[in-house]
């Protein structure tokens, strides 16, 4: 019986499209074209309420009869149509089946249906894709150049990110493969206060790090609680950079802030000196890292603050609120679960990992289920990466907190998207797909927050900065370049080899054809030109016979031999040798001709190489490379 269902189940959807043609194709005045063109219609509008599998690779374009088919689509051109996906907007206008999206000049200029279409508009045919708002990670260091901590100083808040950030780095790419347009790149953990962070577009391949930052957004420092501020972890144990511990953490906070109100205090009554007219005044010496707590104070600044304990979150919260500034967004907040109550009624956000834990004391008591019960209890939630490799597949974190406590799927979205604008303080131009925002979006094969989503395209302020199809068929030519390359570089190893044998086959044949005649002694101008020997004395060849040439004083600035080492007798081009290893290759002719004349006593006599077996092969050398103790990026 079980195997009779399985084969009507089979063939249940056959049968259907049978049963619905034959009607059709006995009523008068229906050809069979047209049955099998309503029977085909039905099938798609079946289909549009199922996820399609197969991705589209082809872009058709209507207007042109037989479209684009196997055309790149272009990166800049100034106008797409998304036309016919499922367009979650995460908007007041919900989520649209085959709806349109258009974009001009980097901004949405339309969303829904019948949509009026620019002439030179890129027509993109999505049908059975989604389109979300591209998603936005809230706590990141990619795409900066070195060390993100500067944990020499326990306030640092004058470094800057956005003097790091490095526009080639190959994570933004990826990153974009994931369907991320906009990250928050934050100073290191290392810090009571840390330096000022930076929010960036995924603008790959641009010109500088400064074309990177998001214009827009307000700028924001990052302070820190916990372990890594208190160096329970890192660092040298007999260090004594202050604080050393949670409750000198909090009192070097707010002894910055005391100073940062005098500061202010200051300026201020300059300026009101200035404003009543007195002249030749000195202004008060400039403090960069005063001028960032200042603009805390003010509300320009926002204060993202790395923390795990639910007392520590407490005790920020007092202290801000003592010290007359607000905290934007608890980053990681473990235990915020604890504490949503109260992080609500302060007004800040949560922005936190679906299931990290157990990787430090502090971390032990973190759950899965923060994200929904600090979402439940009216936070702004956000799920981040604080990782390159993560940052890809921000949209899979979202559906976690579909499985750990119930968020609805639009609202888990929000916390990579929409949620992470509001935070960030950029809701106003990206986190949704609305009229008039900037077209910063991601198609997908499947729902987002399916495991068989693959995002196809992303667009980030209307260019088209990753697409699937490209990246395919570069990855095709990429490797047939390096294969010829590689040919190539045989070749010319090969044809150096043996240039090279020839080279030395023809200096053998030639010293073979001057070596010396036996009883010959060697003429002395030869001697010159080979140089002092080594030796007791370091003295010169001998002369001619019959000439009482005194053995002349050596000359100190003479260089020493450079002969080759592979042509040395015994010896290979391959041997290590050291600075012992190194004597003279001149032939050794005290067997042919005797004794040298006037020959010195006690002079030692030259050895071939073969003969020093005694001697110790140089030792190599070693460099060891310390680095820092511990990456502190939270």
């Amino acid at each position: 019986m079980g195997n009779t269902r399985t084969f009507m189940d089979l063939w249940r959807p056959l049968l259907a499209a049978v049963l619905f043609a034959v009607p059709l194709l006995e009523a008068p005045g229906v050809s069979a074209d047209d049955a099998i063109s309503l029977t085909n219609q039905k099938k798609e509008a079946d289909h549009s309420a199922v996820e399609t599998v197969k991705v589209k690779e082809t872009v058709d374009d209507p207007r042109e009869g037989a479209g684009n088919i196997g055309k790149p689509v272009p990166r800049d051109a100034r106008s797409y149509l998304l036309k016919g996906a499922t367009v979650i907007t995460l908007d007041e206008a919900g989520t649209l089946t085959r709806g349109d999206v258009l974009i001009e000049d980097g901004l949405i200029t339309g969303v829904g249906a019948d949509l009026t279409v620019p002439e030179d508009a890129v027509i993109l045919d999505l049908r059975g894709m989604f389109v979300t708002p591209g998603l936005i990670d809230a706590h990141s260091h990619t795409a900066t150049m070195g060390q993100v901590n500067e944990a020499t100083n326990a306030v640092t808040a004058e470094v800057r990110i956005s003097d790091i950030l490095d526009p080639d780095s190959i994570s933004l790419y990826r990153q974009l493969a994931g369907g991320l347009t906009t990250a928050h790149i934050l100073h290191g953990s290392a810090n009571p206060i840390g330096g000022q962070s930076a929010v960036i577009k995924l603008r790959y391949g641009v010109a500088s790090g400064e074309r990177l930052l998001f214009k827009e957004a307000p700028p924001t420092i990052k302070f820190a609680l916990g372990e890594n501020v208190k160096q329970s972890n890192w660092g040298d144990p007999e260090a004594n950079r202050y604080p050393k511990s949670r409750m000198g953490v909090m009192q070097t906070i707010g002894e910055a802030f005391v100073r940062a109100k005098e500061y202010r205090r200051k300026w201020q009554a300059f300026s009101e000196r200035q404003r009543q007219g007195e002249r030749n005044l000195l202004p008060p010496r400039r403090d960069l890292q005063l001028e960032a707590l200042v603009e805390v104070l003010e509300g320009k600044r926002k204060v993202h603050c790395h923390s795990y304990r639910s007392d520590e979150i407490l005790a920020m919260i007092r202290l801000a609120e003592e010290m007359g500034f607000k905290i934007q967004v608890f980053q990681h907040a473990l235990e915020a679960y604890r504490v949503a109550d109260e992080i609500a009624a302060h007004g800040a956000g949560v922005s936190t990992f679906s299931d990290w834990w157990t990787y430090k004391m502090e971390v032990y008591e973190a759950i899965p289920y923060n994200a929904a019960l600090c979402w439940e209890r009216g936070a702004v939630v956000t799920l981040n990466s604080d990782s390159a490799e993560l940052a890809r597949r921000l949209n899979t974190e979202a559906a976690k907190a579909v499985k750990y406590g119930g968020v609805p799927e639009e609202e888990a979205l929000k916390m990579v998207t929409l949620n992470a604008a509001i935070q960030l303080g950029v809701e106003r131009w990206v986190g949704s797909i609305r009229v008039g925002k900037q077209a910063d979006l991601a198609v997908w094969s499947h729902h987002p927050l399916s495991s068989y989503a693959i995002c196809q395209k992303t667009f980030v302020d209307g260019n088209l900065r990753f697409d699937i199809d490209r990246d395919r068929r570069e990855r095709k030519e990429i490797a047939k370049e390096k294969k010829e390359l590689a040919k190539l570089e045989k070749e010319r190893a090969k044809k150096s080899s043996e240039k090279e044998k020839k080279e030395e086959s023809g200096e053998k044949k030639g010293k073979k054809e001057e070596a010396p005649e036996p009883g010959k002694a060697t003429d002395p101008e030869e001697a010159d030109e080979i140089g002092p020997i080594p030796g007791p004395d370091k003295g010169r060849l001998p002369a001619k016979p019959g000439e009482t040439k005194q053995p002349s004083k050596p000359d100190e600035s003479a260089p020493a031999p450079t002969q080759d080492e592979s042509e040395q007798p015994g010896k290979t081009g391959e041997a290590d040798c050291g600075p012992s290893d190194r004597v003279a290759t001149q032939p050794d002719r005290s067997r042919e001709a005797g004794p040298a004349p006037e020959q010195n006593e006690g002079e030692q006599r030259l050895t071939a190489p073969e003969q020093n077996e005694g001697e110790p092969e140089a030792s190599p050398h070693f460099q060891a490379e310390r680095g820092f103790g511990g990456s502190l990026t939270g």
